[in-house]
């Protein structure tokens, strides 16, 4: 087995049963990638496996680690007979409470509580219930449902968006619409949360028109890639409901800096 990683890991003490080698460059693993079969892709790039991909005459199986294929896959792979794993399904649950904090963070205002508690301030404001309000998920698949459980439990309407619309009824969904459709349904929602996997579907779905429709006060969730929302139109449009420039939290490269 060959573990493409960038430093060593606690973890890897997992793998001391089977022979393995651990390399994160051409030079240390070109040796190794002659003999493997296996290649675990940890926290390596993809530039680095396509580099050892004509060497590894071998190997018979890829697994990423993480659960997106956007970051892995190239044309030589895609070609090939090789076998393609990931970890789908291993971050689900995480991210669907990431998502759930994410609510009650803005609907409950902690950010006030905590300037309060710093300032050793003693001021009530209001807060919102998040129950009875319309959460829309855009791509129901793995993260989408857990997300949808977490919300639902919360006593949440939830809408979601998905390639294929089920045949029957799911109890955690109030409606399915297809992708094409999901213009339609993000003006009937509080909260919309992004979930769908980075494809050339879905790469800036979020855009100014998208963000346009929106209902006033309506909280934006990314828990997909960062290219699924088109960063200057996002700014564009707090610029817009805040009336000031907002030049100065973006970088060169279009990273947010808060």
């Amino acid at each position: 087995m060959l573990v493409l990683a960038s430093g060593d890991d606690p973890q890897f003490t997992r793998l001391n049963e089977l022979p393995h080698t651990v390399c994160g460059e051409v030079a240390a693993c070109a040796q190794a990638a002659k003999d493997a079969t296996v290649i675990l892709l940890w926290s390596g790039t993809r530039e680095l496996l396509r580099e050892l991909f004509g060497i590894c005459g071998k190997v018979r199986w890829i697994h990423s680690r993480a659960a997106g294929l956007d970051n892995l896959l190239f044309p030589e792979l895609v070609e090939s007979q090789i076998l393609v794993t990931n970890g789908r399904g291993v971050f689900s649950a995480s991210l669907g409470e990431f998502v759930l904090a994410a609510i009650l963070y803005f609907a409950k205002d902690f950010r006030q509580m905590v300037r309060n508690q710093m300032a050793s301030v003693w001021e009530p404001f209001d807060v919102q219930e998040i129950g009875g309000q319309t959460v829309g998920i855009l791509g129901y698949g793995d993260i989408g449902r857990a997300v949808a459980s977490r919300v639902h439990a919360m006593s949440m309407h939830v809408l979601a968006t998905k390639r294929h619309v089920p045949g029957s009824t799911d109890p955690l969904v109030d409606h399915f619409y297809k992708p094409e459709e999901r213009r339609e349904m993000i003006a009937l929602c509080d909260y919309i949360v992004a979930t769908a996997p980075l494809t050339e579907e879905t790469r800036h779905m979020v855009d100014r028109d998208f963000l346009a429709r929106m209902r006033d006060g309506a909280l934006l969730v990314n828990a997909a890639r960062g290219a699924v929302v088109v960063t200057a139109d996002l700014l564009a449009e707090l610029e817009d409901d805040a009336g000031v420039e907002l030049d100065n939290v973006i970088d060169e490269k279009g990273k947010m800096l808060v």
